[in-house]
């Protein structure tokens, strides 16, 4: 399961479910949770977490948060469907590769680290 943070582009959120993916709306259903509550959603569903909000890099790394995959989005508006497609690419691989990661996606590169 896809879990889109409240942040997320809701355009981001639409073409994934659009591709197939069952998705989790933290904006729909959860509104207002805490960062760490959203990790235990993830952790919960077993899912992955798409998000826009660096902090969730902090939680992971700085803080140890384990048993999770999150994918990161830095993008400007104008990158708006070469990330989609970028995204679409690393949710295809994730699904035959299902290991805790965590991956930053910007226009020009998609850093995967195991977590």
């Amino acid at each position: 399961m896809i879990i889109a943070d409240e942040c997320l582009d809701a355009g981001i959120t639409t073409i994934i479910r659009n591709a197939g993916y069952e998705v989790l709306s933290i904006q729909e259903r959860y509104s207002g949770f805490a960062d760490i509550d959203i990790l235990d959603l993830v952790k919960t569903y077993r899912g992955t977490l798409i998000t826009e909000d660096k902090d969730f890099g902090e939680l992971v790394f700085a803080y140890g948060y384990k048993d999770v995959s999150v994918i990161f989005l830095r993008y400007d508006k104008e990158d708006f469907s070469d990330i989609v497609s970028k995204v679409l690419y690393v949710l295809k691989g994730m699904k035959k590769e299902p290991t805790h990661k965590f991956v930053t996606i910007t226009k020009h590169k998609i850093r995967v680290r195991e977590i």
